[in-house]
């Protein structure tokens, strides 16, 4: 069953998740928890793993690649159900 968590929310980026954040976040160096007891990051913590995502996503073809893989599979699907009902 899926369910919400109050305590953290996803980063995502055109569909894709990048990463997972608090709900709510400190500038300082926080002791908050998440439900299963981790140590949550602090904004600077946030601001540097999406500085990261950043680098990845503009100079690497790692999202493109996510999407080429969304394509190819939507235009086998239709190609499938096109040849299915040609019986």
């Amino acid at each position: 069953m899926w369910c919400r968590r109050p305590d953290i929310q996803s980063v995502t980026y055109r569909g894709h998740h990048l990463m997972t954040i608090p709900a709510k976040i400190d500038a300082n160096i926080t002791q908050r928890r998440t439900l299963e007891g981790t140590k949550q990051p602090n904004y600077f913590e946030c601001e540097y793993k999406l500085r990261n995502w950043n680098f990845i996503i503009k100079r690497k073809p790692h999202i493109q690649g996510l999407d080429k893989k969304k394509m190819d599979l939507l235009v086998a699907e239709t190609n499938a159900q096109s040849s299915g009902g040609n019986h």
